[in-house]
């Protein structure tokens, strides 16, 4: 997904990306079939850009929503999405003790500043990124998550009945 904000040479690296064979998802939906199982995968960095589509989000056994805001979580749990992977807080880029984040770019505020969160059938991460808008950090080191999915294999059920375990590793 682009960031929400224009950064030198954004337009060059997404075009660099394109052509390594990267899809931007940006307000889209595609799916992937991974062992028999498939996945509707959708992409937004709204609310910059376009919001997905909930008429267009495919027919799938597991649902994941990458979206660059986690000011989405409401709406993804609303849409039936079991996993939304999200971004732009940078878990507030400076945290004091006790206090936290200093200053949150959310609509909600601390509320989804950093880590796992649950909400109906949606469990959302929100990383702390490597970036972000100031290159000041402090109580809040870069962060790239490795997110392992396993399917729960449940004997009985179908496809579509089964909840898929999510597990994470830093």
């Amino acid at each position: 997904m682009p960031p929400n904000v224009a950064r030198p040479k954004t337009d060059e690296i997404l075009a660099e990306l394109a052509g390594a064979g990267f899809e931007t998802m940006h307000g889209t939906w595609t799916t992937l079939d991974v062992d028999g199982v498939r996945i509707a995968l959708g992409g937004t960095s709204a609310p910059w850009g376009p919001d997905v589509d909930p008429s267009a989000m495919p027919s799938a056994d597991f649902r994941i929503l990458l979206s660059h805001s986690p000011d989405r979580f409401y709406r993804a749990s609303r849409l039936g999405i079991e996993l939304m992977l999200s971004g732009h807080n940078h878990g507030g880029q400076i945290r004091l003790p006790i206090v936290g984040a200093v200053f949150m770019p959310s609509v909600y505020s601390r509320r989804f500043d950093r880590g796992f969160f649950r909400r109906g059938p949606t469990l959302m991460y929100a990383s702390d990124g490597i970036a972000g808008m100031h290159p000041v950090r402090y109580g809040c080191p870069p962060e790239v998550a490795r997110i392992v999915l396993r399917s729960a294999n449940i004997e009985g059920t179908t496809a579509h009945s089964r909840r898929r375990v999510v597990r994470s590793r830093a």
